[in-house]
């Protein structure tokens, strides 16, 4: 039997559909679909105005490479004819890199004095005791941290230049307690809240050897806070967005908190025990909290509550002004809230419609026309416009399907409306929550390469770190050169807090 070449194509067309549907069911991404190459139109000379003919594109910009240092080559003049004459220069730099060992024997003096009965030796400063310089400190860092090399391949490499160092010194240098560094970043928080009117907040979950651990990370366009707890309640994502001035005030905002949040009266009989206008540290409260006659739960309600309140005291740092979250229950807590567009119509994607691919497809590309729209909206808002898009809305997610996972979705996306149409109110507000996506992928990225942490010292090891080489990126310094500079003590790079405060 002859097959015609048309009823191949339509076969394996069909065959591709088919294996899309199964990948859909199993929850994994269908393949993605690539456009031909767009044909480059010719020009019309005919229309072209000759009088230009002369004149040549415009060339493209170079980044100048920098130049350490600068050797004249001249011809030897043997080699030249008689009638050679000079006739000018022309320029190459070869770029190089010098990479060598720098190991310093320090002979230090030292002194007795008998009365005291003490011996004084001399301090190299900046080096507090450790056996390896800050420029090696630095590179360690910068290959484990932003290029994500293991531990074992860092050693390897440190060993080829005959630098003693053992698995177990790696690991407690990578793992080191950094006050300072915690301090730089929390400026850098507090200053990014100041100048960034939206801010984005997600989380991820990973391993600390067995037990799950949940990082949230907080950000905007000048700011990466990566912040690591063993559950991922809304106090724990309210303790992200405030950073380290965890403060609690258990006053009236906080109780109004709790009957919002649908607190029983007998919980709010027992947790006004704890009414005061007084804001306390976090140790502070929580050894109140201890007294009261209160579940697990309950106590994380309270928690979140009194961050609320101490909140509206402006005990918490710069003012957040609007936040972008998924819809995910224990990121709704801000009344500012814009949820993730991104994020909605991906539930669709995901949804079991076996046989019936085509009415969620028609609906996603319905989706993001208005999506489209509301980008559109954004740049140049207007009254009819608003109008508009809130009639399309309910239009889109009041339809009825023939699936009633579709009509289900539908209904929650439709009861989600206040927070994904935030935007026609505040149109600075972003619409998507892309940049915290790309901003904890590293950590994501990091977590497939090294596995889980082993400690919770490497957990806090790794938040900050991360959280630096992202805000450091975001304001277009060098992380190796901002490592440079704090382990050495030069302080010739600004705080992080200054350089987003004078952008």
């Amino acid at each position: 039997m002859i097959i015609s070449k048309e009823k191949n194509i339509q076969d394996q067309k069909k065959i591709a559909e088919l294996e899309d549907e199964v990948r859909r069911l199993k929850g994994e991404q269908p393949r993605p679909k690539f456009k031909g190459k767009k044909k480059i139109k010719k020009r019309d000379t005919s229309e072209l105005d000759h009088d230009d003919d002369d004149e040549d594109p415009p060339a493209p910009k170079k980044k100048s490479i920098p130049v350490d240092k600068e050797v004249e080559v001249d011809v030897d003049q043997k080699d030249l004819p008689k009638d050679a004459r000079f006739i000018g220069t022309t320029e190459r730099v070869i770029q190089n890199l010098k990479i060598e060992r720098k190991n310093i024997r320090f002979v230090f003096k030292r002194y007795y004095s008998p009365s005291l009965k003490k011996t004084f030796v001399g301090e190299i400063e900046g080096l507090d005791g450790s056996k390896f310089g800050g420029d090696l400190r630095a590179l360690i860092d910068y290959l484990y941290f932003k290029l994500r090399v293991p531990h074992e391949k860092i050693r390897e490499f440190l060993m080829e230049f005959e630098i003693e160092i053992s698995k177990g010194q790696l690991c407690r240098m990578l793992n080191e307690s950094r006050p300072e560094l915690e301090e730089e970043l929390e400026g850098a928080r507090q200053a990014s809240l100041i100048k960034s009117k939206t801010n984005h907040l997600d989380e991820t979950g990973h391993k600390l050897s067995n037990l799950p651990l949940y990082t949230f990370c907080f950000s905007n366009i000048y700011m990466t806070f990566l912040k690591t707890f063993g559950r991922k309640t809304k106090a724990d994502a309210m303790s992200t967005v405030f950073g380290v001035n965890e403060a609690y005030c258990f006053d009236h905002t906080a109780i109004n908190y709790l009957a919002s949040e649908g607190a029983g009266e007998k919980f709010l009989r027992e947790s006004r025990k704890l009414f005061s206008n007084t804001v306390f540290t976090r140790a502070g409260f929580f050894k109140l909290l201890e007294g009261l006659e209160l579940s697990k739960p309950q106590k994380t309600k309270v928690k979140e509550a009194a961050m609320y309140g101490a909140y509206i005291k402006k005990a918490q740092g710069p003012p957040l002004k609007y936040l972008v979250t998924d819809d995910a229950k224990n990121l709704s807590f801000w009344k500012r809230h814009q949820l993730c567009w991104v994020h909605e119509i991906r539930k669709y994607k995901l949804l079991d419609v076996y046989g019936h691919s085509s009415i969620v497809d028609e609906l996603i590309d319905e989706m993001r026309l208005f999506y489209g729209k509301l980008r559109a909206f954004r740049k140049s808002p207007c009254e009819d416009q608003k109008k508009t898009l809130i009639r399309l809305f309910n239009k889109i997610f009041t339809q009825k399907t023939l699936l009633n996972s579709v009509n289900e979705q539908l209904a929650l996306t439709m009861k989600n409306k206040k927070k994904l149409l935030y935007v026609l109110e505040h149109p600075e507000v972003e619409i998507h929550n892309n940049l915290v996506e790309r901003d904890i992928r590293e950590k994501v990225i990091k977590q497939k390469i090294s596995l889980f942490n082993q400690s919770w010292e490497g957990v806090r090891a790794w938040d900050l770190m991360l959280s630096l080489a992202g805000t450091c990126k975001k304001n277009g310094v060098s992380f190796f050169k901002f490592l440079l500079d704090r382990h050495n003590r030069h302080e010739n790079l600004p705080y992080l807090g200054q350089i987003i405060a004078q952008s």
